[in-house]
């Protein structure tokens, strides 16, 4: 048997246990709390330059260059620049829009080549996200845990848009559901912690976390 002060060096030492373990997760799920919200980045086109021609956004952001003038392109393929983390560009001509959703990490360049000293450079860097759990009841999804294929199940008039991001906010996967293809292979995934986000006309209507086995 106990005598009061044992016990209550016991009943001390469990709570300390117990306050650091809910400080770590407080910590935890702060780190990860900010909610993703993908930002659309406008760059102008026009007088022989990018407007702003330095950008620096998250992962899931999206640029879109206007041709306000001009015969120009973007050029932010890796034959052209090698460093680059993943291809884009479009062809030259006059009057056109382009955009373009970078979902991969690190640092680009690209130019207009016709007129190589036009050149921009994004900074993409990783993107917190919410860990809370927003729910629709037009929209599930199982099972949870899921090893391979996640099924959707939506009752909502327009097609939507499927995200899958890790805890470091990273999109992992993309793509759109309709009525007639409603299941997602994740087989490819690794294993862990997943947030998953239905987007309708480009807003979050459903978010939950998902488990990969």
């Amino acid at each position: 048997m106990y005598n009061k002060l044992e016990f209550k060096l016991i009943f001390m030492k469990t709570k300390f246990t117990l306050l650091k373990l809910y400080l770590i997760i407080i910590i935890y799920f702060s780190i990860i709390y900010n909610a993703l919200s993908q930002t659309k980045y406008i760059v102008n086109v026009s007088n022989y330059s990018f407007s702003p021609s330095t950008l620096t956004i998250l992962a899931g952001d999206t640029v879109e260059w206007h041709n306000i003038s001009g015969n120009h392109n973007v050029n932010g393929t890796t034959g052209t620049f090698p460093s680059n983390p993943a291809s884009f560009g479009n062809l030259a001509g006059t009057g056109w829009t382009y955009s373009y959703v970078f979902n991969t990490v690190g640092s680009y360049e690209y130019q207009c080549n016709i007129h190589p000293s036009m050149k921009g450079y994004i900074t993409v860097n990783a993107a917190a996200i919410a860990s809370s759990v927003f729910e629709n009841k037009f929209l599930s999804f199982y099972p949870n845990p899921c090893s391979k294929i996640l099924n959707i199940n939506y009752n909502l008039h327009n097609n939507i848009a499927v995200k899958i991001y890790n805890i470091t906010g990273t999109l992992v996967l993309s793509k759109q559901i309709d009525l007639n293809d409603n299941t997602i292979d994740i087989e490819s995934i690794p294993m862990g912690l997943y947030i998953v986000q239905f987007l309708e006309d480009n807003k979050i209507v459903f978010s939950r976390k998902l488990i990969k086995e």
